[in-house]
């Protein structure tokens, strides 16, 4: 709760410390669940913070204006094209000034409306590298070992995960027998279960083609 009632005192009354202040206010927002959201706000914030406290010598969210963020996205975007943050992390940074100042403030006076024009790029969406850690012959290695110990469902969830692309959600909610009809009678599955953006159902459909292995030998 904040620790003044007017709207108009620092920090919208949650303290004069800008980081406690974002924190607080986050957890009375999403009423103390969406733990990984609050915190992935919040860290992004506080780097927003450090760099208006250096540049602008800002301590109270109150003073911070559209000149002020449109700056800190000229600093993002520079970081993003000298190659030291990645664009999606720029994009991420920019999206969460505009959520907690959004929940700070009460309205959408400072934020960036289009994000990509600021920063002079477009987030993409496909990967173009295998990630880290989800070696294929590691995987099958589990899946195998999961369907020996019964767990014949997490064993699917992991295989459409590393080999489809499916998000973690999409393929714990998902209707495998469903899934496995459309594969065999379509050549591909819709992934309805678990979207993200307010998709749901087949009047939204996000089609996944089903190849055959290639045979050996």
């Amino acid at each position: 709760m904040p620790q003044h009632a007017k709207h108009a005192s620092k920090n919208m009354g949650y303290g004069r410390n800008l980081k406690y202040a974002v924190k607080n206010k986050l957890r009375d927002h999403f009423k103390s669940g969406h733990f990984a959201t609050t915190s992935a706000h919040c860290e992004r914030f506080n780097l927003f913070i450090d760099w208006i406290e250096e540049h602008h010598k800002i301590n109270d969210l109150w003073d911070i204006t559209n000149s002020h963020l449109l700056a800190y996205s000229e600093h993002i975007k520079a970081l993003m094209s000298n190659e030291i943050i990645a664009v999606s992390t720029a994009h991420n940074r920019i999206s969460s000034c505009n959520v907690v100042l959004k929940i700070m403030r009460g309205d959408n006076y400072i934020r960036i409306d289009k994000i990509a024009n600021a920063l002079g790029k477009k987030r993409c969406y496909v990967r173009s590298q295998v990630p880290d850690g989800i070696d294929l012959d590691e995987v099958l290695q589990a899946q195998y070992q999961l369907r020996n110990n019964g767990n014949i469902r997490l064993a699917a969830i992991l295989g459409l995960a590393r080999t489809l692309g499916m998000r973690l959600r999409e393929a714990v909610l998902c209707d495998l027998q469903r899934l496995k009809r459309e594969a065999q009678k379509f050549g591909g599955i819709n992934i309805q279960e678990g979207t993200k953006g307010g998709r749901k159902g087949s009047h939204a459909p996000r089609w996944i083609d089903i190849k055959e292995p290639a045979a050996s030998g």
